[in-house]
């Protein structure tokens, strides 16, 4: 089975596709996180079977929230983390769902770029923290580009995020499901109101809510949030075929 075959096998509707010789981009926005979900879990095992192959999806969700199996102790102990407490679940008003990564809360809204790659470490001989920062320095070159008004941007942190500054700007959890990649990177490009009071009551991946940050925020131009977000993609697009 192709790529584009299993594309329709699944009936997935409204969706760019890109492919350059092995390396399929998959862009589609503002969709159902869990629907995104059970398309990643079927592109997880397209690539376990096809592992020269690899697939980067691309996409947004609507304001929601997952939850991770949970933050390590020793992680909240050394950084003075804040797990997620299940008591405030009634009185937010975005849904959570469970996932079987690791980590904690990590939030997701229409304002973000989410990649999710879904990459065979072991045929493409990656660390799973190659992985990860290869998708980090994709991430920094297409911001630069996109906006010459942003720089100083770093990813070799204790705390694994992309940051400015003091605050942060995306962040990353990584599942491997039979040495194939699933989850990703969730970066902030414009805000949510929505999300924003949320995060008020949260602490996603143990931090303060307010310790999070988008590009339109740390931008220095004058901008069209939806174009901003839509040339961004286009650069990061071109990274990740590089």
């Amino acid at each position: 089975m192709t790529f584009n075959e299993l594309l329709k096998e699944l009936n997935i509707n409204d969706f760019d596709l890109e492919t350059q010789v092995q390396t399929h981009i998959f862009h589609k926005d503002n969709w159902d996180y869990e629907e995104a979900l059970t398309f990643q879990e079927k592109v997880n095992e397209f690539i376990y079977d096809n592992p020269e192959q690899m697939v980067y999806i691309i996409t947004s969700h609507p304001e929601v929230f997952t939850m991770g199996r949970g933050l390590q102790r020793n992680q909240i102990e050394q950084h003075g983390l804040v797990d997620f407490d299940q008591a405030i679940i009634n009185k937010i008003d975005v849904p959570v769902v469970n996932i079987k990564r690791g980590g904690g809360l990590t939030f997701h809204h229409p304002g973000q770029v989410i990649v999710y790659p879904i990459v065979h470490i072991g045929r493409q001989k990656l660390k799973t923290i190659e992985l990860i920062n290869n998708l980090f320095k994709s991430t920094v070159r297409a911001i630069e580009n996109n906006d010459k008004t942003i720089s100083n941007l770093d990813f070799d942190r204790p705390l694994l995020g992309l940051w400015h500054g003091e605050k942060k700007l995306a962040s990353m959890g990584v599942q491997l499901k039979r040495f194939v990649s699933m989850h990703g990177m969730a970066l902030n490009v414009y805000p949510s109101q929505k999300m924003n009071r949320a995060l008020q009551l949260t602490f996603p991946c143990g931090l303060p809510g307010d310790i999070y940050n988008t590009l339109v925020n740390v931008s220095e131009d004058v901008i069209d949030k939806e174009n901003y977000r839509s040339n961004f993609i286009k650069c990061l697009k071109e990274q990740l075929l590089n």
